[in-house]
């Protein structure tokens, strides 16, 4: 019997050698499927990354699509016109994605008001995400552009018969700023287009005249108070509207208007106005002209508003100084209309300085003749008209309230404002 060493690898079990094969193989593949496992995750993970991205990105693009349409609605006063209510623009490509918009007035039409609210709807999209928003926009009650101006004369103004006028806010002229004599033109700045013939105290230029909107007739007749013509007393075929009070609490001739707007249909008649108070807006139309004599305080500027709107030509005829009770016999001061917020009584003893606050406009022409022993006419706000023709001495002060808070028709209607808290995401189309 050998008593050699012992060989104990010959001892070794075969099978346990295809178990270890097996466990690192199961290993293999458990590190694999972790593996697998980990890159889907992440691919997964990168892919939701990238959606949200998308998503804030299309958001982005959205509101700023919504700025540039506030914007470029601001630069054109004929935006309502070039487009059609609640249809969505073409696809536009804006900062890697796309962007498109829509209009919506309510009343389905844009153009028949400029100053109708609106919605605004932007649709963006990048890659595979879109967004909707929405935002509704209104006027902003920014000032009509003639509000800076103490004249605003479409076409002609004329200073005849040494005549002149002082304004403390620019004067502008469409065409010819002209005179048969020696006249004065006083203004931080003269706009004309043609001829000058007036002596100017004061800056010259070009002028790019706009004048107020046409449809300013149309516009006060959404809140103003009809007046019947067939109330109004007649004098040689005129409407003779003489020794009254007329004031949003106040109208002698019907029902009265909490806004102090009334509207006249003179049915091609003559308007004559004249020793009164107003604390209002009067819209005359189908009037052949309106004349406002004797002495007249009128005051449409607490809160502002147009003094008067007449679809004919205006004059203001040998106009007095001082309105006064007495001479009257009527009381300007009564309890229905304390004067300039003061306290009203019952006497008839007062006296009130001649002066026209709030906005003169006359579709037509207005006219300006001297005043009962040549005093100077004082106006607080803006005139405009077609032409303005004057043998007087005038002075335009400018009134901050017009332009603060400017009325009804005299609003720049480009000018737009998103309203507070009505932004909202939608619906994609």
């Amino acid at each position: 019997m050998s008593n050699g060493p012992i060989n104990r690898r010959s001892r070794t079990s075969p099978s346990r050698e295809g178990y270890l094969y097996v466990a690192v193989l199961f290993t293999s593949l458990m590190v694999a499927v972790i593996v697998a496992g980990s890159l889907a995750l992440s691919t997964s993970k990168m892919r939701q990354e990238n959606d949200r991205a998308d998503r804030l990105l299309a958001i982005q693009l959205a509101e700023s699509e919504l700025q540039l349409q506030s914007t470029r609605m601001q630069a054109s006063t004929q935006w309502r016109n070039s487009l059609a209510n609640d249809q969505f623009s073409g696809w536009r490509e804006l900062f890697g994605g796309s962007v498109r918009h829509r209009y919506f007035d309510s009343d389905t039409s844009l153009s028949d008001d400029d100053f109708d609210n609106v919605t605004l709807t932007v649709h963006a999209r990048v890659n595979n995400a879109e967004v909707a928003l929405s935002i509704e926009l209104a006027n902003a009650k920014s000032p009509h552009s003639c509000l800076n101006y103490g004249v605003t004369s479409t076409e002609d103004l004329r200073i005849n018969d040494s005549g002149n006028i002082t304004s403390e806010m620019p004067i502008q002229v469409g065409d010819d700023c002209t005179s048969n004599s020696f006249a004065l033109l006083v203004a931080p700045k003269v706009e004309y287009s043609d001829q000058l013939t007036v002596v100017v105290r004061g800056d010259t230029g070009a002028s790019d005249v706009v004048g107020p909107p046409v449809n300013l007739i149309d516009l006060y007749s959404t809140l103003g108070t009809q007046i019947d013509a067939v109330a109004i007393p007649q004098q040689s075929g005129d409407l003779v509207i003489q020794d009254v009070v007329i004031s949003p609490t106040s109208n002698p001739y019907g029902s009265t208007n909490p806004n102090g707007v009334y509207l006249l249909d003179s049915q091609g008649k003559r308007v004559v106005i004249r020793n009164c108070r107003i604390e209002g807006t009067l819209v005359v139309f189908n009037n052949s002209s309106v004349l406002v004599g004797g002495a007249m305080c009128w005051n449409s500027l607490d809160p502002a508003r147009a003094a008067l709107i007449s679809a004919g030509s205006v004059t203001f005829d040998a106009m007095e100084a001082v309105l006064s009770e007495q001479v009257r016999s009527t009381n300007f001061n009564p309890a229905s209309t304390p004067n300039r917020g003061g306290v009203s009584n019952t006497s008839a003893l007062d006296t009130y300085p001649t002066s026209i606050r709030g906005v003169v406009c006359s579709l037509e022409d207005i006219y300006i003749t001297p005043m009962v022993g040549n005093e100077r006419l004082h106006f607080y706000g803006s005139l405009c008209a077609r032409q303005l023709v004057v043998t007087a001495r005038v002075s335009i002060f400018t009134e901050l309230g017009l332009l603060s808070n400017p009325p009804l028709g005299f609003h720049d209607p480009a000018k737009m404002k998103f309203v507070a808290r009505s932004m909202r995401r939608v619906a994609t189309p």
